[in-house]
């Protein structure tokens, strides 16, 4: 669910892997390396996308986290102030990333023996906890091929199932024909159910 729900990074299988830490929010984001609330606010104002980078985050830093395209911290968990407010506005994270320590002087990040400066580029990944080097692809969100065959399959089985649905809702209201789909599916499958039908 989350794959369709979440945009994910296309990896290609020689991509820099600078990092692993955990996935505290969903999604896949790219931007330059931001080491403050105030630098993420000033780049995303003039339309850049950024990462913001911290050793932790604190209620401070709310507005910068909310103007970036995701966030990376050195320390915290899955309940962090950084997960839990990524995941509230829908940006995605990884926390506690090993060996993560910023050097605000410097204007540098290092991961271990890696260095990475103040505006470089990097790509995030909130549902594995990966963090790569450069602009990866991002894919949009939406329905796996996988779905369109299992959609299939439950369309092929409504004939068999006893019972009425319910009153479509109104037009304007309407999900999308897929989603409807899967919902078609289950109140079948319910109402079969309740009308002892095989």
């Amino acid at each position: 669910m989350q794959e369709l729900l979440h945009p994910q990074l296309r990896l290609t299988g020689g991509d820099d892997l600078l990092v692993r830490g955990l996935p505290a929010s969903p999604g896949a984001a790219t931007g330059v390396v931001v080491l403050s609330s105030e630098r993420a606010l000033e780049l995303a104002a003039d339309g850049r996308q950024v990462v913001l980078v911290a050793a932790e985050t604190t209620p401070g830093d709310v507005p910068g986290m909310l103007a970036s395209a995701a966030v990376l911290t050195g320390s915290g968990g899955i309940a962090s102030h950084a997960a839990v407010v990524a995941r509230g506005a829908g940006k995605p994270a990884v926390c506690g990333a090993e060996g993560l320590r910023v050097d605000l002087a410097a204007g540098t990040v290092r991961f271990g023996e890696r260095v990475v400066r103040e505006g470089d580029p990097v790509s995030l990944d909130g549902r594995t906890g990966a963090v790569y080097g450069g602009t990866l692809s991002v894919s949009v969100a939406g329905p796996p091929p996988e779905l369109s065959t299992l959609l299939e399959w439950g369309t092929a089985c409504a004939g068999w199932v006893c019972g009425s649905t319910p009153t479509p809702p109104p037009r304007s209201t309407r999900p999308s024909p897929w989603a409807r789909r899967v919902s078609d599916c289950a109140v079948r499958n319910t109402s079969s159910s309740a009308n002892g039908c095989r």
